[in-house]
């Protein structure tokens, strides 16, 4: 195992993983935002075996630590590989301007084990997943201590699911909102029916 002292941010510490060891935990202690302008997420996930672990770092067990967005921005883009979120780590400020996913759009294999999402939001007019949104081809756990709460979205306040597998083990999903016109203020599936 081995430390760093990134001062590139939790893109950079993501990289080094992903071109090196291909496994490997970041522990967050405080707060990272957004690295470089310009970007549509915070934080990607790009490499197909890549197994990355962020967790919160704080003493505080009800507090450790966060990632958030700026305005504009959606948090993390899992689109390959396996990402767990845990130990308190709180995914928040997400407000995408696009339509899917406004605290994360995952499309690979991703565990939410112990983390918080909070505060994010997609608003276009077939919004959805305000929290979360389940890309066709996804895999995602939802575990005990996992708490999503007080996002917002046209179509699942919390969680968008296209397709994939969606697996709730527990945690809590409440206080979540959808837009006028809008269902699943939890969560949202979407189907669908293929005609040959």
């Amino acid at each position: 195992r081995a430390a760093f002292n990134i001062t590139g941010g939790c893109q950079t510490a993501v990289n080094i993983i992903q071109n090196t060891s291909h496994k490997g935990t970041i522990y967050i202690d405080g707060c990272v935002e957004v690295e470089a302008s310009g970007k549509e997420n915070v934080v990607d996930f790009n490499d197909a075996s890549g197994e990355i672990i962020i967790k919160g770092y704080s003493s505080n067990t009800s507090n450790g630590g966060t990632i958030k967005a700026n305005s504009g921005q959606r948090v993390l883009g899992v689109w390959k590989g396996k990402v767990t979120l845990g130990n308190q780590l709180t995914i928040t400020g997400g407000n995408f301007t696009g339509d899917c996913g406004g605290g994360i759009f995952n499309d690979a294999e991703l565990t939410l084990d112990g983390c918080i999402i909070t505060g994010n939001s997609v608003t276009e007019t077939y919004s959805m997943g305000g929290a979360l949104y389940c890309n066709e081809e996804s895999k995602t756990i939802i575990n005990a201590g996992t708490k999503i709460t007080s996002n917002t979205a046209k179509y699942g306040g919390a969680v968008a699911v296209a397709g994939g597998t969606l697996i709730v083990e527990g945690g809590e999903i409440s206080s979540n909102t959808v837009l006028s016109g809008g269902y699943g203020t939890g969560i949202f599936v979407k189907t669908y029916v293929e005609y040959n």
